[in-house]
């Protein structure tokens, strides 16, 4: 079942006015009419988005996408409720560049670097899997490539901070588990073919999953609470 939707003309317009506020860096007090309004909107009814549980635990609400791939998505950390893959392999990279804007809560990205190091340790080697999709589901697919890993740096941002990653950058987003988090999202257009995960060296040669899609209780639930403690 696809919880979906046909975007409407209205958040066509809406999305294209959220990638540019976003990717212009504009203040939180900027977004914020615009998002409130948009989220109002999905919650009552007036508008239908995709909604699905991210293989990183994270709900997804993916907003809109603008004609040149430019797309938007609201991730949302629940304090209880998140379905991550299994195994839970959260370093990656991406097929784009993206801008976040954290709408609350504190989220902390964490950058890598990747390659062969001398005075690498052998936890730190990994197989390099691709990433490919399928409707709902995704599969992580083993390469050849083995690779090592080097943790760069740690940064945490907080309501209104803002921050980027790059397409040719290995990173990976946690958020506390007993908190709740949400950020804004805009991915611009394709830079690379795949994106890629970073995974064991005796894992399997492929695993799937299925972006699941949440019961409407369980979303308006949780959107219900992320409005709530926003203060949106």
């Amino acid at each position: 079942m696809i919880l979906l939707i046909m975007i409407t003309n209205d958040l066509d317009k809406k999305t294209a006015l959220l990638a540019e506020l976003v990717l212009s860096k504009a203040s939180h007090t900027e977004l914020l009419p615009l998002v409130t309004d948009i989220l109002f909107a999905i919650r009552d009814g007036r508008l239908k988005v995709l909604i699905n549980w991210h293989p990183l635990g994270f709900l997804q609400f993916k907003l809109g996408k603008l004609e040149n791939e430019t797309s938007v998505k609201l991730h949302i950390w629940d304090d209880i409720l998140r379905l991550t893959q299994e195994p839970a392999w959260l370093i990656h990279r991406h097929e784009w560049d993206l801008q976040s804007h954290v709408l609350y809560g504190t989220v902390s990205n964490h950058t890598f670097n990747i390659g062969t190091f001398s005075d690498a340790d052998i936890s730190c080697r990994r197989h390099l899997y691709k990433v490919e999709f399928d409707g709902q589901y995704s599969k992580l697919i083993k390469t050849s490539e083995v690779t090592h890993f080097k943790l760069e740096e740690t940064h945490c941002y907080s309501q209104g901070n803002k921050y980027e990653v790059l397409s040719d950058q290995y990173h990976s987003t946690t958020v506390e588990e007993s908190s709740l988090a949400s950020t804004l999202v805009v991915s611009t257009e394709k830079v690379v073919s795949s994106p890629f995960v970073l995974g064991e060296l005796d894992g399997n040669d492929m695993y799937t999953y299925h972006r699941s899609i949440p019961d409407e209780q369980t979303w308006l639930s949780i959107l219900n609470k992320f409005i709530r403690l926003a203060e949106l």
